[in-house]
């Protein structure tokens, strides 16, 4: 409605009542499956995932892309931002227009352990014959620039009695994957007679 107003105030109103209506209709938009699909082309831990491939409809508005997966370590992920642990996944895509939704999901793809193949080891305090078992530890497990976490790997065959040379095994878990040896030595124990005269 517009109201009768008298804009100069000599008594004569420019404007008379006026009374309209607008209607309005709001359309649930139509769904439909992306044309052409989605694919996804998987990596390896530490590289980069490159973006999904798909084309968008004409008109398109908007366009989400969402990943949903399980990690190596059985944990769900769900999120717009890429993946970056290894597991496996799946990407939809959603694209809007002012008529349509189109949505596509990709089948799955996979973010592959990085083989720890080459890494160094720096072992932990050197062990010297005592009679009993003993463990050696590492100080260090280094792949490249990156220092692994003690939850990226496992150690076997480490533990050991006599005096002698040994190799250890380091096991990638997780975002590894593989194993190397390190040499180790138990040192003999160096004796001191105790010669009376």
């Amino acid at each position: 409605t517009v109201a009768s107003k008298d804009e100069n105030n000599d008594g004569i109103a420019e404007y008379t009542d006026k009374n309209g209506s607008i209607t309005v209709t709001v359309t649930d938009k139509t769904t439909a499956v992306l044309a052409g699909g989605v694919t996804q082309q998987g990596c390896t831990f530490g590289d980069t995932l490159s973006d999904p491939t798909y084309t968008k409809p004409d008109g398109t508005q908007s366009t989400t892309v969402s990943y949903t997966g399980t990690r190596k370590d059985d944990t769900s992920y769900s999120g717009e931002a890429k993946p970056t642990e290894a597991g496996t996944y799946k990407v939809t895509v959603t694209c809007e227009t002012a008529t349509h939704i189109y949505s596509a999901t990709s089948a799955d793809f996979t973010i592959a352990p990085k083989s720890i193949t080459g890494a160094t080891v720096t072992l932990g305090e050197l062990l010297t014959y005592s009679g009993s078992e003993q463990t050696q530890n590492v100080s260090a497990v280094k792949l490249g620039d990156t220092t692994l976490g003690t939850a990226d790997y496992t150690l076997s065959d480490n533990t050991v009695t006599k005096a002698g040379s040994y190799n250890l095994t380091v096991t990638g878990t997780g975002n590894y994957t593989g194993s190397i040896q390190q040499a180790f030595t138990v040192a003999k124990k160096s004796i001191t007679p105790n010669v009376e005269v």
